[in-house]
């Protein structure tokens, strides 16, 4: 059966309904409307602020200083040539 993320409710029966991310922790909404997350999420912590990988965050600031990785400036590498012989 599918998961239907964040209805605190497991429905395949992983033990993960409310961290979408696999990071180890659930989000933090998501903790204060389902009373039983952490029964339902054993193992996992209280306090992720942004679980929801479908979404992007423009607000979004790496921890680390530098700018997120935007998709549409991927390198995509020019095809090889064999050396020429003089």
């Amino acid at each position: 059966m599918a998961e239907v993320w964040y209805d605190c409710i497991d429905q395949n029966c992983d033990g993960n309904d409310g961290d979408r991310d696999n990071d180890g922790y659930v989000d933090a909404g998501y903790a204060a409307t389902c009373a039983d997350w952490a029964t339902i999420n054993p193992g996992k912590q209280d306090g992720d602020c942004w679980d929801n990988i479908a979404i992007g965050r423009p607000s979004y600031a790496a921890i680390n200083g530098f700018p997120k990785a935007r998709t549409s400036l991927t390198y995509t590498p020019a095809p090889r040539t064999s050396p020429t012989m003089l």
